[in-house]
């Protein structure tokens, strides 16, 4: 009975133990040779796959080279506790030398060669948003490769297209840049790259800011543009600065903006309704300006005028269009309906002419478009056509019509001598009448007269007085 308990009590010790064993030891020794596992793994250039079953340690993963296989199956045979290490490892080819190439083409980047890790590859295909089907794992890679090339993609996403080409340690960046802001922002990512890299870079420009525009005002026609207008230059923007309804083309722009063509388009909207032709033309010549005025302008006084415009070069002239007498248009600029009569362009009026209306009529003429003078002078002003076409076209429409005579009155502020005031208003007076009989009006229907500082409108006090009270008066007689 004692022997069968004795036996009793070892086989239930056995199996205790070996409980002990697989419930407890096992698993800890399973556990503790995984952890040495994983401490050998990160010490790998490339991810490892690694896998502990018991005592059993399978490694996947690529090596650069055979000395690197050995090296890490040492480490993990030294394991403690280990039974088998099973070696799945693929060592990488070399690339001598290792090439890497990207080609950009608009959006789409196309890479193939070399990458050092599969880590490497994959961020790189999605830098450039490329799959990385053509790039192959190599050893061989220069140091700090992976960074160069991911600087050097940068460099080449600034360029419209372009070519990268990275062999060993030396790296060539081609294409073409939109601008010179695009191409300075590329090199400027170059200079990041790491030291040891020998770098070339050949990046032609596109738009470097001298492509040709143009942009023309047609007294008949409105405006249109035409080539790459610099950079926010729009039609919209164009009719906006020039006064005008509409711009027609303009659909291409530059990549350059110009800080000087917003204030010189600006400044010639003021001059419009002086103007039958303007064409303004930018490029590497820089900005030049032609206009081309109406019959009667004094285009010396508009040139003075426009002196500081702020353009590389302008001309300044009398219109040369050849019109045909009776020829309509409206006037892009005023919108006034106008006829071509005697070598001028005169609003049309339709009008009943009586002594109120052509009353009316001469002082609407007068006060939308004042005739000034040249400050003692004679002389018209640069800006008096529009006044002079417009008193013509009623004066015209109320001798024809109604038979009516003008007296045209000059009148001064009362600055200076009373008697050479009295003279330079009766100058004014004839200078005016003379610019009547150029468009057309019989000269037996015109007459001059000086009123000096006689009958002021306002007080001379003032600057402002003063100014109002330097004018040209009409008044009808049968």
């Amino acid at each position: 009975m004692s022997n069968y308990l004795g036996g009793a009590t070892l086989i239930a010790g056995l199996v205790g133990l070996g409980y002990w064993g697989n419930a407890v030891h096992a698993p800890r020794m399973e556990a503790a040779i995984r952890d040495g596992a994983a401490d050998v793994a990160v010490t790998a250039v490339h991810p490892l796959d690694v896998r502990v079953s018991g005592r059993d340690v399978r490694v996947r993963g690529y090596v650069d080279d055979e000395a690197a296989r050995d090296r890490l199956l040492a480490a993990f045979r030294a394991i403690d506790g280990r039974r088998a290490v099973v070696d799945d490892l693929i060592v990488l080819p070399r690339a001598d030398p290792f090439e890497f190439n990207a080609r950009k083409a608009g959006d789409e980047v196309v890479i193939e060669g070399h990458a050092p890790s599969q880590a490497a590859r994959s961020a790189i295909a999605e830098q450039t948003g490329a799959g990385a089907g053509n790039v192959s794992l190599a050893s061989g890679a220069p140091l700090g490769w992976t960074q160069s090339v991911q600087v050097a993609l940068d460099a080449l996403a600034q360029l419209n297209g372009g070519a990268l080409q990275m062999s060993g340690t030396g790296l060539r960046l081609t294409g073409t840049a939109e601008t010179t802001a695009e191409k300075s922002a590329a090199l400027a990512i170059l200079a990041g790259l790491p030291d040891g890299i020998a770098t070339d870079a050949d990046i032609d420009i596109r738009d470097d800011g001298t492509l040709p525009y143009e942009i023309t005002y047609d007294a008949g026609e409105g405006v249109t543009a035409s080539g790459h207008l610099p950079k926010g230059l729009s039609a919209e923007a164009i009719a906006a600065l020039m006064g005008v309804k509409a711009v027609t083309g303009a659909d291409a722009q530059s990549g350059v903006g110009s800080d000087r063509i917003d204030d010189i388009l600006s400044q010639l909207a003021g001059w419009l309704p002086e103007m039958d032709l303007l064409r303004l033309s930018g490029g590497a010549g820089g900005i030049a300006v032609d206009m081309a005025l109406l019959p009667g302008t004094d285009a010396a006084l508009v040139g003075d005028a426009l002196s500081d415009l702020g353009a590389d070069a302008i001309v300044v002239r009398r219109t040369d269009r050849q019109v045909t007498e009776g020829a309509r248009r409206t006037n892009a600029a005023s919108g006034l309906d106008e006829v071509f009569s005697g070598g001028f362009w005169l609003p049309e009026m339709r009008f009943e002419a009586t002594v109120a209306t052509c009353t009316q009529k001469a002082r609407a003429a007068l006060s939308g478009h004042e005739v000034s003078f040249l400050t003692g002078t004679a002389r018209l002003g640069p800006r008096s056509t529009r006044a002079i076409n417009a008193l013509a076209a009623v004066i015209l429409t109320c001798t024809q019509k109604a038979g009516l005579r003008a007296e045209l009155g000059g009148h001064v502020d009362n600055t200076g001598d009373a008697g050479d005031n009295l003279a330079l208003s009766l100058r004014r007076a004839e200078v005016v009448l003379e610019a009547l009989v150029a468009r057309g009006v019989p000269r037996t229907s015109l007459r001059a007269q000086g009123y000096g500082a006689s009958h002021p409108i306002a007080s001379n006090a003032t600057e402002d007085g003063r100014a109002k009270n330097r004018r040209i008066t009409v008044r009808w007689s049968q």
